[in-house]
This record gives C-alpha cells, sequence and structure tokens, in this order.
C-alpha cells in the first residue's frame, strides 16, 4: 500500500489469486490509503457516512479495527488489488451476514480500473467467493439512482430489482437519498452467462 507515496509491505497475504486479480483481508495498516480515498471522495457511495465518522487516519485505523473484532461473524472487508503490481485498485465487502436466512449484503467500489476487464474479473470472483464460502442463497445490493455504473450491472437479467427505499440515507449537506435495492439469487447466478464463463476460464 502506499503511505506518504512510500510503499508499504503489505502485512496481510491475499487469500484469493485470479488471473488479473487478487484480494486481501483489509486491515488497520491500510488507513492511509483509506483515508486518502475518503478525502478524495471516492468512497462516498460506499461508505456514505464514513467521512462526518472520521476525521483522520488514526480514526479511519480504529474504525476498521473496532468494526473487525465486533462484527466478525457479520461483516467482511477486503482489498482489491491488481494481481501484477500489487497496487489496491478497489474495495469489496459483505455485511448483514445472515447464516439462518443464507443472505447477505454485497458492496464494491473500484477507484481505478472502472469498466474494465480488471474490474469485471473482480466483481464476479468476489460474488462467486461470497455464495461459495458463505453458502448463501441471495446477496442483497444497493445503489443511488445516478449511479450509472452500478446501474449497468445491477438491471442485467439475473438480478432481481426490489424496491425503493425511501430517504434511507443521509447526506453530508443533512438532506437524504432513496436507495434502490436489487437482489442476485443464487440459482440466476449459477445460470449467468458470465459466471460460466469465468468459472471455465480458472
Amino acid at each position: 500500500m502506499r503511505d506518504g507515496g512510500v510503499i508499504v509491505k503489505d502485512v496481510v497475504e491475499p487469500f484469493y489469486r485470479g488471473a488479473r486479480v487478487a484480494f486481501r483481508a483489509l486491515s488497520a495498516a491500510d488507513a492511509p490509503l483509506y483515508f486518502e480515498w475518503l478525502k478524495m471522495g471516492l468512497l462516498s457511495e460506499y461508505r456514505p457516512a464514513l467521512s462526518r465518522l472520521c476525521a483522520n487516519v488514526v480514526e479511519v485505523a480504529d474504525f476498521i479495527g473496532r468494526r473487525s473484532e465486533v462484527h466478525e461473524f457479520q461483516e467482511f472487508e477486503a482489498l482489491a488489488l491488481d494481481q501484477i503490481s500489487g497496487e489496491p485498485f478497489g474495495l469489496v465487502s459483505v455485511s448483514a451476514i445472515d447464516r439462518f436466512n443464507a443472505k447477505a449484503e454485497f458492496s464494491a467500489v473500484f477507484v481505478s480500473h472502472r469498466c474494465t476487464p480488471m474490474a469485471g474479473e473482480a466483481l464476479l470472483a468476489a460474488v462467486r467467493l461470497t455464495f461459495d464460502h458463505l453458502s448463501l442463497h441471495k446477496l442483497v445490493f444497493h445503489t443511488f439512482d445516478d449511479n450509472d455504473d452500478a446501474l449497468r450491472v445491477l438491471r442485467r437479467r439475473e438480478f432481481v430489482a426490489e424496491g425503493r427505499l425511501v430517504e434511507e440515507l443521509q447526506r453530508g449537506d443533512g438532506g437524504r437519498r432513496d436507495l434502490l435495492r436489487f437482489a442476485l439469487l443464487r440459482r440466476h447466478y449459477e445460470a449467468s452467462l458470465l459466471v460460466k464463463r469465468l468459472i471455465g476460464s480458472r
């Protein structure tokens, strides 16, 4: 990761390596990078409230550390890495894990390589790992109605539009925003041509 322009050796090894993408668990050591992305406004849709909660790197590190301890079985967050360079280019998270009902909420943000094969591989691999590792029946996705990149994916036929959550989130200026909710069921995921292509390329 980068800290003040210096490359710092990762203390956490990747738990997944694909053709172009790797994932490793997020740790408090990633707080400088996380805070840099937060200040640049790159996480405004991924973590809408975090900029109000964390004003500096120390608070971000504390947020990451406390969440990993308290929510060990309800939430997991990972960095998406360029497999060749090792540079982080995005984040994926699984939250609200409900093992009884076999469902969870999935989020992703790519600060670079957006709408590229690398981002596509990262998204498909993360969804596959989540379904397989947690034995889920359903993944839930939320987005804003002006997030065109996300909607291009979520309006594919594999996804089910479940509705609009009215004034669900508070903005930094005190206003509120609606969220659109989509679901991906395991049977639709398994039947997806994109998934079959990904699995066939492993």
